[in-house]
């Protein structure tokens, strides 16, 4: 009879397209996940990347120890970079992350514009600290203020801040 194999076809067809888009939203939801843990993987790679790069280079113990370093650069330095990490901090935990260009194009007056005034103290204590680690490390120190750098960057993404609002 053909329509019951005409219906038994359309029933086939229509069984196999749930199939398949099961198996798509499976593939999906393994590939979110597959995803997300390499974003994990990416998060903490260039974290331990640069703890071994900073037991390797003995940066604390130079900064503690060495007579070579320019001492007094290397705390104004350090205290540019406080404020960078206090602005991030600040930052993370306070503002909206929807809403995050108004803290960068913040018009309100007596309101600091915080990326810019993070930014500048960022550039400033970066170069004061490759200036103040020069006569130790010379020439490495430029990979190894670019390794601080990113570092840095992936540990401010490893801050729990404000969730998004669903």
């Amino acid at each position: 009879d053909l329509y019951s194999f005409c219906t038994l076809l359309a029933v086939m067809s229509k069984v196999q397209e749930e199939d398949v888009r099961k198996r798509k939203a499976a593939i999906d939801s393994d590939d979110e996940t597959d995803e997300e843990e390499e974003r994990a993987k990416e998060k903490t790679t260039f974290n331990k990347v640069t703890v071994a790069v900073l037991q390797q280079s003995d940066l604390v113990g130079v900064m503690l120890h060495s007579n070579l370093i320019r001492r007094y650069v290397l705390y104004v330095s350090l205290a540019c970079l406080a404020v960078t990490f206090a602005l991030g901090f600040w930052l993370s935990f306070t503002q909206d992350p929807d809403n995050f260009d108004n803290v960068i194009l913040d018009a309100a007056p007596g309101k600091p514009k915080a990326i810019p005034v993070a930014t500048f103290f960022w550039v400033l204590g970066s170069t004061l600290f490759a200036f103040a680690m020069w006569p130790v490390y010379h020439l490495t120190t430029l990979p190894l203020m670019f390794v601080l750098f990113m570092g840095f960057l992936h540990s401010m993404r490893l801050i729990p801040g404000k969730k998004k609002k669903n």
